[in-house]
């Protein structure tokens, strides 16, 4: 394929990297983020830093007309367009509810119409809805009116009584009407454009009851049904002939595959994307319809139910073997498809891929300044792990050290597990390994077993390893590059976020010897204490705590097991010095896990040392307190590694 590739569509104007500090450089918001494109691929909308403020810019590609909306005042998730006029923003919020324990992050949408600038909050003009409820920010696909989107949300006025149902939105009014009522069990919805193809997903976490039930002859019918606490079969859209529905699963033991479920008889068909030793990332839809889908991996790649788009894609690919081309959305007509190209070659650029010309249009690069400064360069390698499982591996080198040169040897090192378990680290710009690569440190993020993203049997074998052989693997990896000599083995730290800071504070009290301090960001310390705290808030037979049990281990047999990998039981075992760092709004790891394992350091007579970040969530979502995170774990690894 020869492609042409054009100038820059937008040019941002950026404080140079001599006026900020790694932290600032690393820490802020790209100055360019969240691209996304109109349906008719005319009409692009973008986050825009502007002297410290947020902006979703809204820009018509046919006639240069541009709108800006500022975003600063709420946690904006992401935007959607949903015709050429309505890009809906989803937010978000931390609150605490009358009468309800802890606290939530509550999601909602707003519609705006970006030429009139008029804005609705979605769902906000529906009286029956039941209050309160967490997330009112789900678009299943478009209405059969124009200018209608269909959300699903919960009515009534107790929540034992309520029902999950689904409604018509207005985008452009913010009326809504009810096109269904679901019950109790309602987990989701498909419904076709024109909505005469109606399908509901119960799941019933007292009888662990999973069905799908598709509306026809005027009663709901089972297609589908299991008894399980925590299903295996994700089901998704539509098939693109509207006569099955499109499911995701691992059935016989192979990795996850797509299978089209018969909307008739239930009945299962071969699969139609499958590929061995990877998971399925994501499907592509469009209202509700499945066209394509991404595989997992280092760098991922794409099939689609078109061929021609497959070939496409797989041509484009070939033109960035050092990076990952990840697509943000297609148009409906299937030419235009805007992608981000992150890895050696780029640090975030952004394109249309227009296929009918063999182009590609450049609209904005994230992070222009990096350009003055470099950004660490990335390989990867597969290390085989003491039992013999491998380990694919992601190594960022200090900026301006080429892998494999003479000056990559005995370097101080970051081994930096990654968080939460349904993910993996692939090659991409991750703001944590440049910044601490531009400081001078080598990067280890190994995809331990666990990890998504490798297959069935890589993530099973981490079922239950918590704290043993998951570690081991984050060891081994670290082993694999001090034996090769790239390691400088006295300068070693162990650093990571929410599962990655439970790995962090492991590495300190199970494998005292391999590091010189430790650093967790929002981590989990006490396993018994946190699966208290999940039953508290979700309910015993939540299918939350059947997960749980399942990849930790069973909270009712396996107690002395759970108290036996948790570093806050084995404080007395550091030896290193540890920095712990958590937001005081985390929803999802509560900060007394950090204070638990402070409380245990200090009365072990061990060195620690813990930030609160106020007002932060899990996700370090506030470029304020990232910059603030990253001062901390700068100084800190500084004062530890002295690697300049």
């Amino acid at each position: 394929m020869k492609l042409f590739v054009s100038a820059l569509l937008i040019v941002v104007a950026a404080l140079g990297a001599s006026a900020q500090s790694p932290a600032e450089l690393f820490g802020r918001d790209a100055e360019i983020s969240d691209v996304d494109m109109s349906p008719s691929g005319n009409v692009i909308a973008f986050t825009q830093r502007v002297d410290g403020q947020s902006m979703v810019i809204v820009r018509s590609l046919v006639d240069g007309s541009f709108k800006a909306f500022d975003a600063s005042a709420d946690k904006l998730r992401g935007y959607e367009f949903f015709d050429d006029d309505h890009l809906v923003m989803f937010k978000s919020v931390t609150t605490r509810f009358p009468g309800y324990r802890g606290e939530y992050e509550i999601f909602g949408a707003l519609s705006t119409n970006w030429k009139t600038g008029e804005s609705h909050l979605l769902l906000s003009k529906e009286r029956e809805l039941l209050w309160p409820q967490t997330n009112l920010g789900i678009i299943i696909g478009a209405g059969v009116e124009p200018g209608s989107v269909l959300m699903p949300a919960k009515s009534g006025d107790r929540l034992s009584q309520a029902t999950s149902d689904l409604f018509r939105v207005n985008l452009e009014t913010g009326e809504t009407w009810r096109v269904k009522r679901g019950s109790k069990n309602t987990r989701d919805w498909f419904v076709d454009a024109t909505e005469t193809v109606i399908v509901r997903e119960e799941f019933s976490n007292r009888r662990n009851r999973h069905v799908v039930q598709v509306f026809r002859n005027n009663k709901w019918n089972d297609i589908f049904k299991e008894k399980t606490e925590l299903s295996d079969d994700h089901f998704v859209g539509f098939s693109p002939d509207l006569k099955s529905l499109v499911v995701v699963n691992e059935r016989d033991g192979m990795d996850d595959a797509v299978f089209h479920v018969s909307l008739e008889d239930g009945s299962y068909s071969e699969p139609v994307f499958f590929k061995q030793g990877y998971d399925i990332d994501s499907v592509f839809l469009e209202d509700g319809v499945a066209y394509g889908v991404r595989y997992s991996g280092l760098q991922p790649s794409y099939e689609f139910y078109d061929d021609a788009l497959t070939r496409d894609m797989n041509q484009l690919l070939k033109l960035f073997p050092a990076s990952s081309v990840f697509i943000h959305e297609v148009s409906k007509d299937r030419n235009n498809v805007l992608v981000r190209v992150e890895g050696n070659d780029h640090h975030g650029m952004f394109a249309i891929f227009h296929r009918d010309r063999k182009n590609l249009d450049v609209i904005a690069i994230a992070r222009p300044v990096l350009n003055e400064v470099g950004y660490g360069k990335i390989e990867t390698a597969l290390v085989t792990a003491r039992d013999g499982l491998e380990i694919p591996v992601i190594a960022t080198y200090p900026t301006g050290i080429e892998p494999g040169s003479d000056a990559a040897r005995s370097l101080p090192t970051v081994v930096m597990p990654h968080g939460g378990l349904a993910r993996y680290d692939a090659i991409e710009f991750d703001e944590w390994a440049q910044f601490m690569a531009h400081k001078g440190y080598l990067v280890i993020q190994p995809n331990f077993r666990g990890s998504r993203g490798f297959g069935r049997a890589h993530r099973l074998a981490g079922y239950g390893k918590w704290g043993r052989e998951m570690q081991d693997d984050v060891s081994d990896a670290l082993a694999h590059y001090v034996d090769k000599g790239i390691v400088d083995p006295s300068r070693v730290c162990i650093a990571g976020g929410s599962y990655g800071g439970y790995s962090a504070l492991a590495g300190g009290a199970f494998t005292p010897d391999l590091y010189k301090c430790v650093i967790a960001y929002a981590p989990v310390a006490d396993i018994l204490r946190m699966l208290s705290h999940e039953r508290h808030k979700y309910g015993a037979d939540h299918w939350v705590i059947a997960y749980w049990d399942r990849v930790i281990g069973d909270h009712k047999e396996a107690r002395d097991l759970l108290s036996e990998i948790s570093p806050a039981n084995y404080a007395e075992n550091f030896q290193a010095p540890v920095l712990l760092i958590h937001g005081d709004d985390d929803t999802v790891v509560p900060m007394f896990q950090s204070r638990r394992m402070e409380d245990q350091l200090k009365d072990a007579g061990k060195a620690v040392e813990f930030v609160k970040l106020k007002g932060e969530d899990h996700w370090l979502s506030s470029s304020e307190t990232r910059i603030q995170a990253f001062e901390a774990m700068g100084a800190f690894l500084d004062k530890h590694l002295k690697a300049k």
